[in-house]
C-alpha cells in the first residue's frame, strides 16, 4: 500500500516538476513495460515517456522544447531530439 502511494505521488512530482501532461490516449496496449514500476522512453517519441505502475503504462509527454532525459528521469533540454 505505501510503496504504491510513494509511486504514485514521485510519478506526480515528475510530472509537475517537468510540466509533463497526461496524453489523452492511455492505455497503450502497444507498450510493454520493461518493469512493473518505472519511467521508461517512448520509443516512437524523444518528447514523451511512459511510467509503468503494476505493469500499466501511462503515457507523458513534456512540454514544448523538452525531450525525455532517461538519465535523470525528467523533461529535459535535447537538441539530439527531433
Amino acid at each position: 500500500m505505501w510503496k504504491t502511494l510513494l509511486l504514485v505521488i514521485g510519478a506526480l512530482f515528475v510530472c509537475v516538476a517537468s510540466g509533463a501532461k497526461i496524453s489523452a490516449t492511455s492505455p497503450f496496449p502497444d507498450f510493454d513495460c520493461p518493469s512493473e514500476y518505472g519511467w521508461f522512453p517512448d520509443p516512437d517519441d524523444c518528447h514523451s515517456f511512459f511510467e509503468c505502475n503494476y505493469n500499466y503504462p501511462f503515457h507523458f509527454t513534456c512540454p514544448d522544447g523538452l525531450a525525455w532525459n532517461d538519465a535523470a528521469h525528467q523533461c529535459d533540454r535535447d537538441d539530439s531530439c527531433k
